[in-house]
């Protein structure tokens, strides 16, 4: 039996008041300045536009750390480790209506049926999935998104012209699977709220779920080797869940994602380097080489070897103004853009010709998959303006929030940056890179309005002027009518 101890009487300790100085409450009130601009940053300045665009826009303020690649050159990486049934990401509503959800079993099982019919290995898995990110990003999107409903299910709300002129083209399989997948989307999985604000999730982790996660890239489509053997391969189903039950944060109803029971904690989900320009991309390229981070080797026929890839590559190559490298090879740049227009647009080229279609169907085809830069007497005008006018609100939301840093005072900015205190240090940080974001979304989204087509926002500009001049005509008729009714009367 241990000695009982004699307790000492406790000495009361002075602690040091520490004075609030004008310099502390400039401090404290730019750190609310960027908590706000952090906020604005991050909710989206529309709802029309596709989550691909929102991520290019806001997705390279994130959570990362330098590495070393192969060659001994830094990169910036992001891995993570994620526990069973931890929450990744809360998607807001608004972003999840205005995004597609591709069923996973369906889309599997359509990549299969394709590769054993006519069109072979030439609608391969990956080529699917380099259209899938396109097609985000066409002007054929749009008026879809245009379309959205307040509320689930989102894809019954084609058009019968709409689906006219998909019927037929590699359109046809999209709107199907969406029509498929609104059912399981809706299905409620638990009623529980798995979301919780605990601070550790970081953004890089919640941009990966969502690009995972929403659009549902599961089942190896969007990381494939032969499309016979998509089920032995790295299966993202086993790493996030979707829970359709609605919650609210923050005063916003969404969505929750999660990550599901049957993964083992600390399991790395993922490998990537570079700042994120897609999150598509992200999920679509699965893990990176660790002995080649910038590199991927190629996803048709990644189990093929050289031989093949090039004759492979040669073959498209001999069909378009493409290169063999362009098929064999995708480099991650340090930008907004993780792969190269030119490789999607030489892949959906290919596809397009594949596809043996002719005439309008041919065009149809064209314009569901065109990317940059764009084939200007296959799209249409009013998709051009549409992109257009989304691409301005973007650089106009940028620029404003880039004033509004910009608003801060001189001497407070130089009292921040000349200061030793922590917070100071990271409010100065948190500030230089969201100006930098800003700066890269207000540039970036101009040099895209840029790359438009003008000759056709033009057009359709004077057809919709064109268009309003009718309806005033119309609308002034029945008045003139009248007027001469009561003068034949008279």
């Amino acid at each position: 039996m241990k000695a009982s101890a004699t307790k000492k009487p406790r000495i009361p300790v002075k602690r040091k008041t520490r004075i609030l100085t004008p310099l502390h409450m400039i401090s404290a009130a730019f750190a609310l300045l960027i908590g706000f601009a952090l906020y604005a940053a991050f909710v989206p300045p529309s709802v029309t536009g596709s989550l691909t665009d929102w991520v290019i826009a806001y997705g390279g303020f994130l959570s990362v750390h330098e590495v070393q690649d192969h060659t001994g050159v830094s990169t910036l990486a992001a891995t993570q480790a994620v526990e069973e049934r931890r929450p990744l990401a809360f998607v807001p509503e608004q972003i999840a209506l205005s995004y597609n959800q591709t069923g996973s079993d369906d889309l599997a099982a359509e990549l299969v049926r394709m590769a054993k019919g006519k069109q072979g290995d030439a609608w391969d898995a990956t080529a699917i999935a380099l259209i899938a990110e396109a097609r985000n990003r066409s002007s054929f999107w749009q008026p879809w998104i245009k379309t959205l409903p307040a509320v689930f299910p989102y894809s019954q709300t084609f058009t019968e012209a709409q689906r006219d002129g998909l019927v037929g083209t590699p359109g046809e399989t999209y709107f199907r699977l969406h029509e498929a997948m609104v059912k399981k989307i809706l299905k409620k999985t638990s009623a529980m709220n798995y979301f919780q604000e605990t601070g550790e999730v970081t953004l890089d982790e919640a941009v990966w779920a969502v690009g995972a996660g929403i659009h549902m890239m599961v089942d190896d489509v969007f990381a494939p080797g032969l499309t016979d053997s998509l089920a032995k391969h790295w299966n993202p189903l086993k790493c996030v869940e979707v829970f359709s039950e609605t919650i609210e944060y923050k005063g916003m109803p969404g969505y929750v994602l999660v990550a599901p029971r049957d993964i083992k904690k600390h399991e790395r989900l993922y490998k990537w380097a570079g700042p994120i320009g897609s999150a598509e991309m992200l999920a679509m390229y699965g893990q990176a080489p660790p002995e080649n981070p910038h590199g991927f080797t190629s996803r048709i026929n990644p189990t093929g070897d050289k031989e093949s890839k090039q004759k492979w590559g040669a073959e498209i190559a001999s069909k378009t103004d493409c290169r063999p490298d362009d098929f064999t090879k995708v480099v991650f740049k340090l930008g907004p853009e993780m792969v190269s227009e030119r490789q999607i647009r030489c892949v959906s080229m290919f596809m397009v010709d594949e596809t043996k279609l002719k005439g309008a169907e041919r065009l149809d085809a064209m314009a569901f998959f065109e990317v940059w830069p764009r084939v200007e007497e296959l799209a249409r005008p009013e998709w051009i303006k549409m992109e257009d006018d989304f691409y301005a609100n973007l650089v106009e939301s940028c620029s404003s929030q880039k004033e509004a840093l910009s608003a801060a005072s001189p001497d407070s900015l130089r009292a921040l940056e000349e200061s030793d205190d922590p917070l100071d240090k990271r409010i100065v940080a948190v500030r230089e890179q969201l100006v930098d974001l800003l700066t890269r979304c207000e540039e970036d989204f101009s040099e895209r309005r840029k790359q438009l087509p003008q000759k056709l926002i033009q057009q359709a500009l004077e057809e919709a002027a064109a268009e309003a001049a009718a309806e005033a005509l119309r609308t002034a008729a029945p008045a003139e009518e009248v007027a001469e009714l009561g003068e034949v009367t008279a």
